[in-house]
């Protein structure tokens, strides 16, 4: 039985991605199957968020015809949908407990593999759990609440045109300042607060990148929640999103944040996460000196 021979290229330091753009390529390649059971996970966790949505669109539908048709009063209709934003709010609300167990053992997989560390993929993912779930979730937590507040007023106070000004504030600050301190707990030990207002100051750096991440986001989700389909239909769109989408937007936001940080925190405060995952001249110099 012959050996098989092995290529030294493969294994040079040179090889590695120098970038945090060309690792976001990089990893996409190498950890596809990673990523696939990330997503996998994901979508199983968000499974129970996504069928309240869709019994969500089914009720708002059905108010919404009632109302058109004349079988609603105006003040009847805003009842309605004043109690089924409160209901779908509080049954979203813990749901996502669920969801961010999931999340906070995939953020630790994705650290792992940004980082350029070692991924034992199950263990990983229980310790991401448990070191980062009670942030996780509060952060998902205060998200869900500003949401809700914003389609609350958005919805009942139309005619004062405060919805869109709403939305607009909810898609440049809190959307990318919340994804941001996602990726800032699982790196750094933090509370949620000192998580939440760290990536409020480092957002204003990065601010226009961030914006637009936290635009593509929102315009995917509002998009197809607006599409007119079924509501069935968009339940396996939704399936899809969580599946396919969210675990690469995980990385992208990864790769995003970790360059803001190496930036603005690692080269003077975490030397040893600085420019870590990535290829660096003065790795190959240290190497060959001990050589």
């Amino acid at each position: 039985m012959k050996k098989s021979k092995i290529n030294k290229a493969d294994f040079l330091l040179t090889q590695l991605p120098q970038t945090r753009r060309d690792q976001f390529f990089f990893v996409l390649k190498n950890q596809f199957w990673s990523f696939f059971l990330i997503g996998l996970l994901l979508m199983l966790s968000l499974l129970p968020i996504i069928v309240s949505v869709y019994f969500q669109n089914v009720f708002e539908m059905g108010f919404e015809d009632l109302y058109a048709t004349g079988e609603l009063t105006k003040a009847e209709y805003d009842s309605a949908m004043f109690y089924l934003i409160i209901l779908f709010s509080g049954i979203n609300t813990v749901l996502l407990s669920i969801f961010a167990i999931c999340l906070s053992g995939a953020n630790r997989v994705v650290r792992q593999i940004v980082m350029g560390e070692g991924v034992l993929f199950g263990s990983d993912f229980k310790l991401g759990i448990k070191q980062n779930y009670l942030n996780t979730f509060l952060i998902l937590l205060f998200l869900g609440i500003i949401l809700t507040l914003v389609r609350f007023l958005s919805t009942f106070f139309l005619q004062y045109y405060i919805g869109l000004p709403l939305y607009i504030i909810f898609v440049i600050l809190v959307v990318p300042t919340f994804f941001l301190a996602l990726v800032f707990t699982s790196i750094y030990d933090a509370n949620v607060f000192q998580c939440i207002f760290n990536s409020i100051k480092l957002y204003i750096h990065y601010w226009w990148q961030y914006l637009l991440a936290g635009i593509a986001f929102v315009g995917v989700i509002y998009g197809f929640s607006h599409l007119q389909t079924l509501p069935i239909l968009l339940l396996f769109i939704h399936i899809a999103l969580a599946l396919f989408v969210l675990p690469i937007y995980i990385l992208f936001m990864y790769e995003l944040s970790t360059s803001l940080f190496d930036k603005y925190i690692n080269k003077d405060n975490f030397t040893e996460y600085y420019l870590k995952g990535l290829y660096n001249p003065d790795m190959e110099n240290v190497i060959q000196q001990n050589e």
